[in-house]
């Protein structure tokens, strides 16, 4: 696993753009991306053996988060995801990323919440299932864009 890490946190600092993971040392992105990785909260896509895209959420409570998202609490018994970081490199990997979000946290049972521009804004069903809609799924998965998690791989 320690490879893995290793590899998503290189594509991480490479791609970040300087606004995701920001002013981290990679020793603090590569623990980051661990307990995320342990919680099931990591997603990857990838093209062959190519990332080129990662994200990471959180299940917590809706009154519970925080902008700081060190001081946002994990809660498995939370009724809101925050999508807190997403790094692509290419088009149509952040839809890949959003199904493996659903496949984890059903849409109607969550509200999906994430930071623009500074604030927490809501994403709402509708648009998750534009972007998400089996056209455009069906598109990606013949692209051989691939979804991967610690259970399975997905093409």
């Amino acid at each position: 696993m320690t490879d893995a890490i290793d590899r998503i946190v290189r594509f991480s600092v490479e791609h970040g753009g300087g606004k995701v993971f920001d002013g981290w040392s990679e020793d603090d992105i590569k623990y980051y991306i661990a307990f995320h990785a342990n919680r099931n909260s990591l997603g990857i896509v990838k093209d062959g053996d190519e990332i080129v895209a990662i994200g990471t959420a959180l299940r917590c409570k809706e009154e519970d988060i925080k902008h700081e998202f060190d001081s946002t609490p994990h809660d498995p018994n939370g009724d809101a995801v925050l999508i807190c970081d997403v790094i692509s490199v290419r088009k149509g990997a952040i839809p890949v990323l959003l199904v493996q979000l659903l496949e984890r946290w059903p849409l109607g049972r969550f509200k999906f919440k994430a930071y623009r521009d500074n604030k927490l804004r809501d994403i709402s069903p509708r648009y998750i299932k534009l972007l998400t809609n089996k056209k455009l799924w069906a598109a990606h998965l013949q692209s051989k864009l691939e979804i991967t998690d610690r259970k399975r791989t997905i093409r």
